[in-house]
């Protein structure tokens, strides 16, 4: 459980300046926990009782570890794919990049279909976030097709 009281800092390693987020729990009990938000910057989950003070003081001690962190984890990020939700565009099932076929909806029902050439979706409109959505039941469908058996 994420409480509400948050608040953010800066740490300056090797003259870079880092903003981080403090975000508190209950569940964590002892230990500092470095993680990136969605934007890339720096969260940093402590106890409930951690003073900020502490909080700062640790990562200032920590500096070279706080570093290391931000990199590999940013890299990572960018390894991972950015998919577009368009036709033509490539997803992932099982192992194999499959296109995307978009065929446009009459009354407004989404439909999905597999030949095993590629991933056919019936959409009302071309929009991302409604391809998303259409993407993302597709692969629950095929998931329960599996793990139902």
């Amino acid at each position: 459980m994420v409480l509400p009281a948050k608040n953010t800092g800066v740490i300056t390693c090797e003259g870079r300046d880092i903003p981080y987020e403090v975000v508190r729990r209950r569940r964590v009990t002892r230990n500092l926990y470095l993680d990136l938000d969605e934007e890339g910057g720096l969260r940093v989950i402590v106890p409930q009782r951690m003073s900020g003070r502490a909080v700062h003081r640790t990562l200032h001690a920590r500096q070279r570890h706080v570093l290391e962190f931000i990199s590999r984890e940013r890299e990572k990020r960018q390894a991972i794919p950015k998919y577009a939700y368009r036709d033509g565009e490539k997803h992932l099932y099982l192992g194999e990049a499959l296109p995307l076929l978009l065929r446009p909806s009459q009354w407004g029902a989404s439909k999905k279909g597999f030949d095993g050439q590629q991933i056919a979706l019936t959409v009302r409109d071309r929009e991302a976030d409604t391809v998303l959505l259409a993407l993302r039941r597709w692969y629950r469908d095929r998931s329960r097709l599996h793990f139902q058996h």
